[in-house]
């Protein structure tokens, strides 16, 4: 595959150099294959295209300075300098030392920077032009003088990465060929109807096919995308999530053009980011601050670090266990037909027994094939309990990393406290006491202070020395902890702030992202759907351009004019027309899929989509399936159209066109 692809881009370069157009189908294969056949060599190619008529008439008339010229602005978008060439190019050409295809292949292979960026977008465009013409029709109407300006002037307009991926976007390609097949395929009624609504149903398939609101029911709309690209929704609907307007994050987005706000998000991008760089410095310098005062610190403020984000993830897993237990609750008495309560160690009267140690079972004579469910149930309380124990073993974790950060980072008023609490350390207990205590030496004395007093007050025993001695200790460590680490415990605090600038900063950076990603999507579906309503547009204008008016698309009603009007078959179900046909040549289109059905609703072939003229008192019903049907014996999905004044013996339908007998369009 790798090489066709050369070949083909190879073909497509020379057709961009000589001509300025993408290949056309059949020609692309043909030369391709002189290209494999020549394994490579494109010499052979090159002299072709340069006798071409397509190239002689092009070139006809020219100096050789400004077939130079055209080489250049057919291959790069631009013009000739007195410093990549040119003169060295026409003095050969002059002496008729080289010819045209030489030129093409030696410049080609010398392109360098926004030269070979410009060939290589053309080519790839070219490229994916051709791959677009998937249809006879349209490869037929790539063909005569108006197709292949039009071809020109889209290779013309590529020459960076960015207006290459705008020219090959899957709308914007579409509307290319379908722009360049027109030109190129003589105008006739029913081809320009089918154009225009096929351009019309693709606004309808595109709005429909974005669903802002997750609501199927309802439609969305042209200004709700607009809203969107402006930053100033709410909802931030377009990324699927509740997001932060672009507009409420940068002052004067909403206002400013494409352009500007293009440098707006720059602007803020790089500045969040320049100020969570400076913050992540400043905690590092204050780190290195804090081990410098007191060895020791910044490993404590690290584990610290580690340890609260252990215990949020603890407490995540608790809520989770817990909304499981709940859900297995509801099972079983869904399934019991009764009402539990499960207590807060995971017990349930007459069910499931938990021992001193936590561990959970089920009571005795209760089985899943006594009580269905109630394996389910056990499993949960069991998760809930483990991850209960868990969360508050990570609690523990947290209040030791603490207790040794403060230790460590103490201002007066935490050193008067923390001597209370030395105070009733026993050295025999925890070991010798240097200086101030470790966390360890505390948490050791708190541990032994709690099993002397569980031992006091155990088998009904009266609470006495034991259990004052642990309030004692506890009320003086609470005293110690509870000190404000901002006023308290300076080094640590200014770790603290750049800790907070950096949760803020990357907060910032992360709902602009969001926002961003947004808007840049609410961008590409404006731009999608101006392409889309251009193409409506051009399918419009050409009816005027061959001396027809304007369709009408059917709405509620519609009333002919003295000229020839033309009808085309909107959304409402029920449409009246007045005086159709009375003055003019009338033509009502509705698609080349029906088949027209001369008999009742009733005989309606289910095979098919079919259109009936039935006749009523004021003129004639059009009755138009828009799901296919076999009879009219029940509701059936359909459009009516009522001709008043018209006679149904009159009217005649022939490639999707209803008009009256005699007439042509």
């Amino acid at each position: 595959m790798a090489i066709v692809a050369t070949r083909v881009a190879a073909v497509q370069e020379l057709y961009v150099a000589y001509f300025g157009r993408p290949a056309d189908t059949a020609g692309l294969d043909y030369w391709t294959n002189v290209v494999e056949a020549n394994k490579g060599a494109i010499a052979a190619v090159s002299a072709a295209f340069a006798a071409e008529k397509e190239y002689t008439d092009l070139f006809k008339g020219m100096t050789n300075a400004q077939i130079v010229d055209k080489i250049y602005s057919n291959m790069f978008g631009r013009g000739t300098s007195s410093t990549d060439g040119r003169e060295y190019w026409v003095n050969l050409l002059n002496d008729k030392k080289v010819t045209v295809d030489v030129i093409v292949a030696e410049v080609a292979g010398g392109a360098l920077t926004t030269d070979a960026e410009a060939i290589e977008n053309k080519v790839a465009a070219a490229t994916a032009f051709t791959a677009e013409l998937n249809t006879t029709a349209e490869n037929t109407g790539y063909n005569g003088p108006a197709a292949l300006a039009a071809a020109k002037a889209f290779i013309a307009g590529i020459t960076t990465d960015a207006s290459l991926s705008a020219a090959i976007a899957p709308s914007a390609l579409a509307a290319t060929v379908a722009k360049v097949v027109e030109a190129g395929t003589p105008f006739t009624l029913e081809a320009g109807l089918s154009n225009l609504v096929a351009a019309q149903d693709a606004v309808v398939d595109f709005l429909a096919g974005i669903d802002l609101d997750n609501n199927a029911n309802t439609k969305t709309t042209a200004v709700q995308l607009t809203t969107a690209l402006n930053g100033t929704e709410t909802a931030g609907v377009w990324t699927g999530g509740a997001v932060t307007p672009v507009d409420a994050i940068i002052s004067g987005f909403r206002a400013a053009n494409p352009v500007v706000r293009d440098a707006l998000i720059q602007d803020r991008s790089e500045t969040l980011a320049t100020a969570l760089e400076t913050a992540q410095a400043n905690r590092e310098k204050a780190l290195v601050a804090a081990e410098t005062a007191a060895p020791g610190l910044s490993d404590a403020i690290a584990s610290l670090a580690v340890v609260t984000e252990s215990k949020t993830a603890a407490a995540n897993a608790v809520t989770l266990a817990r909304a499981s237990q709940a859900n297995a609750e509801v099972a079983y008495e869904v399934a019991s037909n009764s009402t539990i309560t499960i207590a807060t160690n995971g017990a349930v009267t007459g069910l499931i027994n938990v021992n001193a140690a936590g561990t959970a079972s089920l009571a005795p004579g209760v089985t899943e094939a006594t009580n269905p469910g109630v394996t389910a149930l056990l499993t949960a309380v069991r998760a809930t309990n483990t991850a209960v124990a868990q969360d508050g073993v990570a609690a523990d974790a947290v209040y030791a990393a603490k207790l040794e950060v403060h230790l460590l980072d103490a201002a007066t008023a935490e050193n008067t406290a923390l001597s209370a609490v030395t105070a009733l350390l026993v050295p025999a207990q925890v070991g010798e006491i240097v200086g101030r205590p470790t966390a360890a030496q505390i948490l050791t004395q708190q541990a032994n202070l709690e099993v002397a007093a569980a031992a006091e007050t155990a088998n009904g025993g009266t609470a006495g020395a034991a259990t004052t001695a642990l309030t004692n200790f506890n009320n003086a460590l609470k005293a110690f902890t509870d000190l404000d680490v901002t006023a308290n415990n300076p080094l640590t605090n200014a770790v603290t702030i750049q800790d907070n600038l950096i949760t803020s900063y990357e907060g910032q950076i992360k709902a602009l992202d969001a926002a961003v990603a947004g808007y840049e999507v609410a961008a590409d579906r404006v731009a999608e759907l101006t392409t889309l309503n251009n193409a409506v547009t051009a399918a419009r204008e050409t009816f005027v351009a061959n001396d027809f008016k304007l369709p009408v698309t059917l709405g509620a009603s519609a009333v002919a004019t003295t000229g020839s009007d033309i009808f085309v078959l909107g959304e409402a179900l029920t449409t009246t027309i007045a005086s159709f046909g009375r003055a003019g040549t009338d033509a009502l289109y509705i698609g080349s899929d029906f088949t027209l059905n001369t008999g009742a609703l009733s005989t309606g072939d289910n095979t098919k989509l079919e259109v009936f003229f039935i006749a009523n008192a004021t003129g004639v019903r059009i009755h138009v399936e828009t799901e296919v049907y076999g009879s009219d014996s029940t509701s059936v999905p359909e459009q009516v159209i009522t001709l008043t004044g018209v006679a149904a013996a009159d009217l005649q339908f022939d490639n999707g066109i209803i008009t009256l007998k005699g007439t042509t369009v």
